[in-house]
């Protein structure tokens, strides 16, 4: 699914887990991305963010993503301050608000850790 705006991707019933793929190097983008996937479906959904000068294909987003977001003007890096060349996760709340914001597999765990005492 290829939502026109990242403020659809958002749910009223579970965190959402933005990965925004930079151009950082591909093991840290890996450990990422496996961080994210460990996250329980029932409370996360996960949707990968892409910049403009990527193209959408089966590369680009991990399997386990319910949504690839081509960020066509950049608008999901700049406001959500996540440079284009760092891979980073922002975890949003049900209630839209930022809950984390990692550039580790250590900081997703941790926010994990924090809510849902796991």
């Amino acid at each position: 699914m290829r939502p026109s705006r990242l403020f659809d991707v958002f749910s009223t019933i579970k965190h959402t887990a933005l990965i925004f793929d930079g151009r950082a190097n591909k093991s840290l983008k890996d450990s990422l991305v496996q961080a994210v996937d460990a996250l329980p479906a029932e409370t996360f959904q996960k949707a990968y963010i892409i910049p403009s000068t990527s193209s959408l294909d089966s590369d680009n987003g991990p399997g386990s993503a319910d949504y690839v977001v081509k960020d066509e003007q950049g608008h999901a890096f700049k406001h959500f301050g996540v440079s284009e060349e760092d891979v980073s996760v922002v975890i949003v709340r049900p209630d839209a608000m930022v809950g984390a914001f990692s550039l580790t597999e250590a900081g997703v765990r941790k926010y994990v850790s924090a809510v849902f005492n796991k």
